[in-house]
């Protein structure tokens, strides 16, 4: 699929309503369809969008909505962690 071909489908799409959001993938050949697609008016949400680069590029493209994936077994982590450092202060909290 090209930039061509997504383009095409997308302004298809938008024309059921003023109300949809098209979704488009975030490869290569997205960011020109999603600048033609937002000079046009048509709302774009980008996705398969994996670290802070790639959706800072999508929304300098015109998405209006920017859907990043984050790795579950990361935000396990950063929840242990974070669970941690609250039980850690409320233990020292209570032996002060």
């Amino acid at each position: 699929m090209n930039a061509g071909d997504i383009y095409r489908d997308a302004r298809e799409l938008s024309k059921l309503s003023d109300s949809v959001i098209v979704q488009i993938p975030f490869v290569e050949d997205a960011i020109e369809a999603i600048r033609r697609l937002s000079a046009d008016g048509v709302r774009v949400a980008a996705t398969l969008v994996f670290n802070a680069a790639q959706a800072m590029l999508a929304a300098k493209a015109g998405a209006g909505t920017v859907c990043v994936h984050v790795r579950s077994d990361r935000l396990a982590g950063a929840r242990m962690a974070s669970t941690r450092s609250r039980d850690q202060s409320r233990c020292s909290a209570c032996t002060a």
